[in-house]
Order: structure tokens, then sequence, then C-alpha cells
């Protein structure tokens, strides 16, 4: 049996995901809440679960590219 926390973790995961590739895609502006649940099949209340916002959910974005840019270039 997968632990709540691994599940709420790969949640977290395919809302950070998805989002990544729809502010890449459409822009961050025309990206809605909406389109990151439609998107990933998940409810929009999923989402709020794990997020209060749009805004969180790109800091996130952010801080998991920084974290993988400053692993590639620990690599260097």
């Amino acid at each position: 049996m997968v632990a709540k926390t691994e599940k709420s973790q790969a949640m977290i995961e395919k809302i950070l995901s998805t989002a990544t590739q729809l502010f890449i895609h459409n822009g961050y502006e025309k990206t809605s809440i909406q389109n990151i649940a439609q998107t990933a099949s998940i409810s929009k209340g999923a989402i709020y679960h794990h997020f209060q916002s749009k805004d969180e959910i790109l800091f996130a974005v952010l801080k998991q590219r920084y974290q993988l840019m400053e692993g590639i270039a620990r690599l260097a």
C-alpha cells in the first residue's frame, strides 16, 4: 500500500508538472487553475488542497526549477 504522504507528493508533482507545461505553452496569465485541473485530470479542489493560489503554484514551479539547475551546476 502506498503511504498517504507518497500519494500527496505524487499529486503535488502532477500539479507542478502540468502547471509547468501550461505556463510554458500558454503563459502564466493565460493559465488558470481550471486549465491545470482539466489537463491533469484532477479536481480544482485537489489543487487547492495543496496550493492556496496560482501564485503559490508558480513559486513552487520556480523553486523546483531552481533546485534542478542548482543540481546540474554542481555536476559541472
